[in-house]
């Protein structure tokens, strides 16, 4: 899920895998659209990168989110029944196929979706992530500049990858935090490295990145 917000209301972008391909759907619209081959992290950085690219960075919000089979199937669950999807394939691919089904509740389209993707490895997916997410910091051509990072990682090098493509001068506030580690030995890695300068004080674009 990504939500950024350049004006007073935010629009939320939901992405979903779906076996090799992505389900993508703007919330408030009443329409899935289905992307056959794509990777959901694919179609997900292009759309960073466009926002990016588009949006007054200095009045821009954004925040990344991770999301789990239930809120998925929740999400896509309705337009599924009311089949109000676009799709830019022909129809015999795996979402037409999916819609032959006759899912009684949203709870059997959850498990649909977990039988196609399978249970995801939480280090190879997150891994996976930012390495699109250095990809489009990357070419950008220039530093970010980020005035409120929030960001939850698994690896210390998660942070490390991306903190070269942001400008620390301007960033007011730097809030780190690991998932299912040690914590301690994670901050030492963080400080330890001598090649960054942080923000004196912690609190803007206002990046939230959480797993």
């Amino acid at each position: 899920m990504m939500i950024y917000r350049s004006s007073a209301d935010p629009i939320i972008l939901n992405y979903a895998k779906y076996a090799t391909s992505s389900l993508v759907n703007i919330t408030g619209s009443d329409r899935v659209t289905f992307l056959k081959e794509e990777d959901f992290l694919d179609v997900f950085s292009r759309d960073l990168r466009a926002i990016l690219r588009n949006q007054r960075l200095s009045s821009m919000k954004l925040k990344i989110k991770e999301s789990g089979f239930e809120t998925a199937g929740s999400l896509f669950y309705n337009e599924f029944l009311n089949r109000n999807f676009t799709t830019i394939s022909n129809k015999d691919n795996g979402w037409w196929c999916c819609r032959q089904n006759r899912f009684k509740s949203r709870w059997e389209f959850v498990d649909h979706l977990r039988d196609v993707n399978g249970e995801p490895l939480l280090k190879s997916f997150v891994d996976q992530f930012y390495d699109c997410f250095k990809n489009v910091l990357n070419s950008r051509g220039s530093l970010i500049r980020i005035k409120e990072l929030d960001i939850e990682v698994t690896e210390s090098y998660h942070f490390m990858d991306i903190a070269r493509f942001i400008d620390m001068k301007h960033m007011k506030c730097l809030d780190i935090s690991r998932v299912y580690r040690y914590e301690e030995q994670f901050h030492d890695e963080i400080v330890d490295t001598r090649t960054l300068t942080y923000p004196s004080s912690t609190r803007g674009v206002s990046l939230v990145v959480e797993f």
